[in-house]
Parts: C-alpha cells; sequence; structure tokens
C-alpha cells in the first residue's frame, strides 16, 4: 500500500488472529498491526449522541426521554438511530410528542 499513498483498515471481533486462521505467517502478521478496542460510549457521550442524532432527523426528545434511552436501549448508533425513527413515527400516528410510554411501546 505505501506504493499508492493507502490504507486498510481490518474491524474485527477477535483481538488474537492466530486463533482465526491455520496460517502461521498470516496470523503473525495479522497479530503485528496495532489493535485498537472500540468500547461502548459513556452515558454523557451516549446522551449527546442521541441528542444529536434527533436533532439531525428533526425530532425533539426531552431530557427524561434521553435518559430513558440512555439506560433501557442498545447504545450502538444504529439501534438509536432506528430507535428515534420508529418513536418518532409513532408519536405522528399518535398526534403527540415523543415520550416514555412511546418507548417502551417499541422496545
Amino acid at each position: 500500500c505505501s506504493e499508492n499513498d493507502a490504507s486498510v483498515l481490518l474491524i474485527s471481533s477477535v483481538a488474537d488472529f492466530s486463533k482465526c486462521t491455520p496460517l502461521k505467517d498470516l496470523s503473525s502478521r495479522l497479530n503485528a498491526i496495532p489493535h485498537v478496542r472500540i468500547n461502548h460510549p459513556s452515558d454523557s457521550l451516549l446522551r449527546k449522541i442521541i441528542s444529536s442524532t434527533s436533532q439531525s432527523l428533526g425530532v425533539i426528545l426531552s431530557n427524561n426521554v434521553v435518559d430513558y434511552m440512555v439506560n433501557h436501549f442498545d447504545r450502538d448508533i444504529k439501534s438509536i438511530t432506528d430507535t428515534i425513527k420508529r418513536a418518532n413515527n409513532l408519536s405522528l400516528i399518535q398526534k403527540k410528542a415523543i415520550d416514555i410510554k412511546i418507548l417502551k411501546s417499541i422496545r
């Protein structure tokens, strides 16, 4: 990749590649690559992500709704986005603001 000034990003749920492949040369090369573990966001960061995501979708969420989402729903971006969209669709059908009752009904 250095000839073309390119980069490669490998994503894996496995930290030790020697257990993934019987090829010792390949596993040693993969294990020589720097590893970075990405954990779930903290509660404060998750609140910011939920607020930012809801704003970008044009959805207003109260603080107690955001707190409920932090404590009761999956912590990944896709799940957060899907939850906000589903809650928004239900709130439009019911013609009321998103509240904890709506969140509980889609959980």
